[in-house]
Order: C-alpha cells, then structure tokens, then sequence
C-alpha cells in the first residue's frame, strides 16, 4: 500500500507468468473451477447484454462469456496482460473489446453495461471501495455487478 497522502502505485507492465505454480493442488484446482463456473453462471450472458470483465487478465472469462451471445468488453491495467488477451483472443477467435484501464476510474459511459464481472482481481486493487463504485456507475440501472474472490480460508476449514 501507498504511504498516507501518496498515490498507489499500479505496474501497467504486471504479468502473471510466474504467479501460479505449473501444476495446481486439486483444492485451489477445484475452489478456481467452481469459482469460474459459479461466476459465469450468475453473468448469464445472453443475446444483446452488453457486459464488462473488470481487471481481465488474460481475457479467458470474458471469452467465455462472450460464447452466451453477448457484446463484451475487458478491461485492465497491464499493458503485458492486454497482449497476452489479444494474443488468446485471435487464436480462438472469440470476440472481446479489449481496453486499457484502471478499474478505479473506469474508462466508460455510465450505465452502460449490464452486467460488470470482477472475478479474482478486487482484492488486489489500490482501492477496493473506488473500484466497487466505479462498477456500480458503468452497470445499468437493471444490471447486476457480479464480484468473485477465493476465499481459501474458508476451504482450508471445510477440508481440515
């Protein structure tokens, strides 16, 4: 975190190459698994809903997302991040608008989606409750902000 009066500090160039092992344990494959399929499913995506992934990565659920019907649109800070989704993106053909952006200042009209997913990213913005507001200001009044967050606590807990 920033120290009191200075402004957070984002890595526009973040990569995720080496922040997960080549091989998963079966309980964080599983919590990511159900997360992404709990997550898709409360998007329901569908013809004609405009629809928002917030801090997108690599664009996967966004792609998957798309394959409802729907116009999508990621968004993240990293320009590495944006290349490795451009690159995903052309080779399955999915159709995604990418765009550069802080999820604090989110770089879109109000209202305008009507649904904004937020899957693994919130926990680790500079300012969780700005980025919050930023998604409830883009969503349309009918729309539904859909914010996933694994949460290994509780499945240490369950497991133990």
């Amino acid at each position: 975190m920033a120290e009191e009066g200075q402004k957070p500090k984002v890595d526009l160039n973040w990569d995720d190459e080496h922040v997960l092992p080549a091989v998963l344990s079966p309980d964080t494959e599983f919590v990511f698994r159900r997360m992404t399929e709990e997550t898709l499913r409360a998007a329901a995506v569908r013809d004609s809903l405009r629809v928002l992934d917030v801090g997108c990565g690599r664009a996967l659920d966004a792609a998957a997302l798309s394959r409802g019907g729907g116009c999508l649109f990621g968004c993240d800070p990293s320009r590495i991040m944006l290349r490795k989704a451009r690159e995903g993106l052309r080779k399955s053909g999915e159709k995604v608008e990418l765009v550069g952006g802080l999820a604090e200042g989110l770089p879109f009209a109000g209202r305008t989606f009507h649904r904004v997913v937020c899957k693994e990213a919130i926990d680790h913005f500079a300012s969780p409750d700005r980025a919050l507001a930023e998604m409830c200001r883009v969503a349309s009044p009918e729309g539904k902000v859909i914010l996933s967050v694994a949460n290994f606590e509780s499945l240490s807990c369950f497991l133990a």
